[in-house]
């Protein structure tokens, strides 16, 4: 009988029979566990799935560092391309800890923003054979099988329970996605985002000479199913970046270019034959192509776009500092929009509002520095080769690999800029594979390590130590995040249904925790603090006649949360709600009026104002006016239209 392990002590397909091989598997493991189980949880939007997964990028450390300690080559080399993203991180740093006026929402950025350097510095530096690459590839379109049946299902089903299921909970998706695909994302835009990444590998692999005709005929399959998924979403985006990504493979998959500019201009072509037959025939589609247009559809992005541009004059150099964004829309004197965009749906607007030219700078040049010089090793790799022993000519691994990898990072980079990237983790993670897949075949690892007697221990150590601190000081604000939302949705269902008034005082009481929980575990977190403040004025209508104890406590939470953020307009307007509750009038009207003051277009800010005035009869035309500009601003704010009803009445 044969022996499993050669004379050179190699394995098949496992490789090196050595303790550095079998940690570099370990390795190619735990990295492929993060990218799969926070794509398949909502794309990892929930803070309960960032929560989880941080130990992983501890141990990811650990087996770096000790695969580094064991490992006999010498000198010790790491590849140069990371480096170069180090920069950005300690800008980032320092906007969270010096400029950026809400840093708990500037944590998680930063958390982000870590967590895909780590993945990045470790994929590049081990998964050091083609064995290793191939199943953590392999691994990473896991949850592409997933996506696709669900988003299926999702479109000519019910999208809710499926979305419900992959993460344990009860959870509403909002009422403009229903009947829409959003896979294994919270919205439409992630999964199309999720496809477009994923379509240039299977199109790339169905088209060019490298793969078993059989494997080529089934890339090619699900190329047309991941096509399917997109145009389940119904983002015309999504269908205008497909065609432009399209007119680009070609220049990855042929080596004539009479074939390349043939193939460009047939997709170009098809792709107005279709969308004008549909613009023809289908009412539907016209209705849908004119609401995408206007500012209720996906022509919001210009408005969006508009205001980050006015945020990023403000403060061009350095920006206005990290997590702002939201907090700078909310702030607005020029723009009012009824619901919160967390981003502006384009991550390059993100960055230099948030981080000025100098962080557009430290992470723009370095990455497009990298993209280039693959591009250039990828242009001089020979177009295919004649193997040994066979006819057909073979496109080499190499360029194989650079064109999907330099293809997909092209598709992010398109819906980088019509939707949000690097606010969904899953696809950052899937960014991160593609970038290092890049990195790795474009540079040599030519960074020398010091050598003396105990550097491999000492990086060790080093590499153990940043992965235990990034744990700690991350999963606080993660975790307090989590029981800040989880309880924030639960208070605003209670109000929703009139529990309060009902008596049920066991509900709310356990809201309040998750709001106590929350400031326990991050003392900065303001949204935490307004929160716990609201939940607790809420006893009021089951207590009436604890009112003054009640009030007290409010108060309390709510300056704690005005004294992190004194800018933060809803600080402002619940200390003058708890105020008032508490019948210290003339402080609550001065806090009501400074939240319409420092947020003149914020719909709650002026019902807040509005509800405040309308119990005094000689205030009675100043409520009317701010129920007025509240409803205006959002006409679906049911409370704001109540109280002007009742106003009108009396």
């Amino acid at each position: 009988m044969p022996s499993l392990i050669d004379r050179s002590g190699n394995v098949q397909f496992f490789g090196q029979l050595s303790w550095a091989n079998f940690l570099d598997w370990l390795i190619t493991l735990c990295l492929a566990a993060i990218l799969v189980i926070t794509s398949l949880q909502l794309g990892g939007v929930r803070p309960e799935t960032q929560h989880s997964v941080l130990p992983l990028y501890a141990i990811l450390l650990l087996l770096h560092g000790l695969w580094i300690a064991i490992d006999k080559e010498r000198p010790r080399r790491i590849s140069p391309g990371p480096v170069l993203f180090l920069p950005f991180l300690i800008f980032a740093s320092l906007s969270f800890y010096f400029l950026s006026p809400v840093p708990w929402r500037a944590s998680y950025e930063l958390t982000y923003f870590f967590g895909i350097f780590i993945f990045i510095w470790v994929a590049v530096n081990n998964v050091r054979s083609r064995a290793h690459l191939l199943i953590l590839i392999l691994m990473a379109l896991i949850p592409a099988g997933s996506a696709s049946l669900i988003g299926f299902y999702q479109f000519f089903q019910d999208s809710t329970q499926v979305a419900s299921a992959s993460v344990g909970y009860a959870l509403e998706l909002n009422q403009q996605y229903f009947g829409r695909a959003t896979g294994i994302f919270a919205d439409p835009n992630s999964f199309a985002a999720y496809l477009l990444a994923l379509l240039p590998c299977f199109i790339i692999a169905a088209l060019v000479p490298r793969l078993p005709i059989i494997l080529r005929v089934l890339c090619f399959y699900v190329g047309l199913v991941l096509l399917a998924g997109i145009t389940f979403t119904q983002t015309y985006w999504a269908a205008a970046s497909v065609v432009i990504l399209m007119a680009i493979l070609p220049w990855f998959c042929f080596k004539k270019k009479s074939l390349r500019v043939l193939s460009s201009m047939l997709v170009v072509g098809s792709a107005l034959v279709v969308f004008l037959l549909m613009f023809l025939v289908s009412p539907s589609f016209q209705r849908g192509f004119a609401r995408a247009l206007s500012t209720d559809g996906e022509a919001v992005r210009i408005v969006l776009w508009q205001e980050g541009l006015r945020s990023l004059s403000r403060s061009p150099f350095l920006g206005s500092g990290g997590g702002t964004y939201a907090f700078q829309l909310d702030h607005s004197d020029s723009l009012s929009i009824p619901y919160g965009p967390v981003t502006p749906q384009n991550d390059y607007m993100l960055i230099l509002g948030q981080y000025g030219l100098l962080g557009g700078a430290l992470l723009f040049v370095p990455g497009f520095y990298l993209i280039l010089r693959a591009y250039l090793r990828w242009k001089s790799e020979a177009f295919d080769r004649k193997l040994k022993g066979q006819r057909e000519r073979v496109m080499s691994p190499q360029k194989f690999f650079l064109s999907i990898a330099t293809s997909g990072i092209l598709a992010l980079l398109i819906a980088a800029f019509f939707t949000s990237v690097l606010y969904i983790p899953g696809l950052l993670l899937f960014g991160a594979l593609l970038f290092s897949v890049l990195v790795k075949l474009s540079f040599s690892r030519t960074l020398n390590l010091p050598n003396f007697r105990f550097a491999g221990l000492s990086y060790l150590s080093i590499a153990a130590l940043f992965g235990v601190v990034f744990w700690i000081n991350s999963s606080s604000s993660i975790e307090s995040q989590a029981y800040e939302l989880r309880a924030r949705q639960s208070l605003n269902k209670l109000v929703e249904k009139r529990v309060p008034i009902s008596g049920n005082i066991e509900l709310i009481e356990n809201t309040i925790h998750r709001f106590k929980d929350a400031v326990v575990i991050d003392p900065n977190n303001a949204d935490a603090w307004i929160g716990l403040s609201s939940a607790i004025c809420q006893l009021y209508y089951s207590r009436p006649e604890e009112f003054e104890a009640i009030a007290s406590r409010a108060v309390s939470a709510a300056s704690r949360a005005y004294e992190i953020c004194p800018e933060y307009w809803l600080s402002s307007a619940q200390l003058g709600i708890a105020l008032a509750l508490g019948g210290e009038l003339e402080d609550a009207r001065s806090a009501l009026e400074r939240s319409v003051a420092m947020a003149p277009n914020s719909s709650n800010a002026h019902y807040y104002l509005a509800s405040y005035l309308s119990v005094f009869p000689e205030e009675r035309e100043g409520a009317i006016e701010h129920v007025g500009l509240s409803l205006e601003i959002n006409p679906r704010n049911a409370a704001a239209l109540k109280l002007q009803r009742k106003l009108l009445i009396l």
